[in-house]
């Protein structure tokens, strides 16, 4: 029993439902060959040897409650439960199975997990310390005087810590470009990692539902097959969505300048702008929702980047209000969290930075230091909580095809034999 990929072809799972029937491969019988007695008309046929028999009663009460079978005797009794090789049953799930599913494949795998996060999180500590410190020096020099000349808070800096030590400053596009300079690699890092921190929650998660053993290095080994089209996925669903919610406010500006022009009542554009803000927020949360899966779909099913999107909106497809219903659920428990844990952890950090910083002009190094420190306790409860809430997606995901497909009667068979 592996980790589960595509959906099986109709080849894999039998015959379809309505099918004709195979036709049989005896051979008829010929002339005088010997018949069985025959049976009278309107009587049922006699029992064989071992069959069990009824007593003629009605079912008893509740037998459809129980959805049993009944043997002999007339007895109803419950069907087994299902089989549940890992961290949830394989039946349809509730959104108990989802949130407690989700801590358990943390609990189950902690060992897997730890080092995985803890060197994401080190990876992304390290990268932001090195460009605020490499930031530090550029304004020491400089490099963002350009903001200073062109705005009203130039006497500020000015008299800063970071004083330009140029007589003339440069312009506000040297300026922006120096700061774009720093912003674009520390966003990239970010996804990247964002993007390897998704694929080992997804990795984990399949394994934890049959409850298979994994090692790191069939983790690592995992996430780097898959890590470039799960990048590209998530790149295009964020293109996309930001696309379409940009021509919605493209659309609401230009029907705005409309109605304007139009001489529309002026209590017309007090509710008009709460009112587009709800629209677009409506349209990108249909779209995150609808393009969800895609992720997962991704790396379990090894499907390109389109082709993940497109399955995920099938997988949505009737269902779409369930799914943003346990989303929006485990998103509010896991803010949450994420909050308790910063209020923790954030609060003694910027006690010590400020330590750090209080004495005297504050120099690359100590900056360094000090945005370490922030850094780590501002990176750990995202880093936390995010692979809970990918599991949970991708449990949502197991069950979307659990509903649709019938997976789960494919991985009980796998996990009975």
């Amino acid at each position: 029993m592996t980790a589960f990929g595509p959906p099986p072809t109709p080849d894999e799972t039998g015959p379809t439902p309505g099918s004709e029937p195979a036709a049989s491969s005896d051979p008829a019988p010929g002339p005088g060959a010997p018949t069985g007695p025959a049976t009278p008309p309107g009587s049922d046929p006699a029992p064989g040897p071992g069959a069990p028999t009824t007593s003629g009663q009605p079912p008893g009460p509740g037998a459809e409650l129980l959805g049993g079978y009944p043997p002999a005797g007339g007895w109803y009794y419950a069907p087994p439960p299902p089989p549940k090789p890992g961290v949830v049953p394989l039946r349809p799930l509730g959104f108990g199975d989802v949130l407690t599913g989700s801590f358990d494949t943390v609990k189950r795998y902690r060992t897997v997990l730890s080092g995985y996060l803890l060197r994401i999180v080190g990876l992304g500590v390290l990268t932001l310390a090195l460009l605020t410190a490499i930031g530090t020096v550029m304004a020491r020099r400089g490099a963002f005087d350009g903001f200073a000349l062109g705005f009203w808070f130039s006497a500020a800096v000015d008299g800063g810590a970071f004083r330009a030590t140029t007589t003339t400053g440069p312009s506000f596009a040297a300026s922006f470009l120096a700061l774009a300079a720093l912003v674009l690699p520390a966003a990239l890092v970010m996804l990247l990692l964002a993007t390897a921190l998704q694929a080992a929650a997804i990795v984990v998660t399949s394994y934890a539902v049959l409850g298979l053993p994994l090692t790191v290095e069939e983790l690592r080994g995992r996430v780097r097959d898959r890590f470039g089209p799960l990048f590209l996925t998530r790149l295009l669903t964020a293109l996309l969505v930001g696309g379409a919610t940009a021509v919605c406010w493209l659309l609401l500006a230009l029907l705005g300048f409309g109605l304007f022009g139009a001489g529309a009542p002026r209590s017309l554009f007090v509710v008009a702008p709460p009112l587009s803000l709800l629209a677009v927020v409506a349209v990108g949360c249909y779209l995150v929702i609808r393009w969800g899966f895609g992720p997962a779909a991704c790396v379990l099913e090894g499907k390109p980047p389109v082709a993940a999107l497109r399955r995920s909106g099938e997988l949505v497809r009737g269902s779409w209000w369930r799914a943003f219903g346990y989303s929006a659920l485990v998103s509010i428990i896991l803010s949450t969290l994420d909050q308790m844990i910063q209020m923790v952890l954030v609060i003694p950090a910027l006690v010590v930075a400020f330590a750090i910083l209080s004495d005297g002009d504050p120099s690359a190094t100590r900056v360094f230091l000090a945005v370490t420190v922030v850094g780590a306790a501002m990176l750990l409860p995202p880093v936390a909580t995010l692979p809970i809430s990918h599991m949970s997606t991708t449990l949502l995901y197991t069950d979307h095809r659990f509903r649709s497909e019938g997976l789960h009667e494919q991985l009980a068979a796998d996990a009975r034999a």
